[in-house]
């Protein structure tokens, strides 16, 4: 900003009374101070524009990120109890094959089947039917 006062400093050289100078010294001090005046007032505007546009666009971006972390967090949970029901589940998975494995060994040692746990037959090895763990029969 530029203060142009020159129109002051030529009525201050060219005032002859003590009035006139004095006069000219004050117009010319008032109209500085009006101009720095007006350039705060203006500044204090700008300033507050751009702080109200930066408020605005964070709490923009601040909303968007309250609704990402509570998709996150929901999302989170999600995992969460899917990861406990699948620990459940192989909990069970491994207790029916404790059980079944130690009920095949409990037939096997009676004698009344023979198995191959690699796959093999499960049932009377005399009569070769029997429960097939690839799939056959019981």
């Amino acid at each position: 900003m530029s203060v142009d006062v020159s129109k002051e400093t030529g009525q201050i050289r060219q005032a002859i009374k003590g009035r006139d100078v004095r006069e000219s010294l004050a117009g010319g001090i008032e109209k500085i101070a009006g101009d720095v005046n007006q350039f705060e007032t203006n500044s204090t505007q700008k300033q507050n524009d751009y702080e109200g546009k930066i408020n605005d666009q964070w709490s923009d971006y601040k909303q968007a990120m309250d609704a990402d972390e509570t998709i996150r967090k929901n999302n989170e949970n999600i995992r969460i109890s899917n990861e406990a029901t699948r620990q459940s589940n192989e909990g069970l998975r491994q207790d029916m094959y404790t059980d079944f494995r130690d009920y095949t060994n409990e037939l096997a040692t009676a004698g009344k089947i023979s198995y191959e746990i690699d796959g093999g037959w499960i049932g009377d090895e005399d009569d070769g039917t029997g429960l097939n763990i690839d799939g056959g029969t019981l």
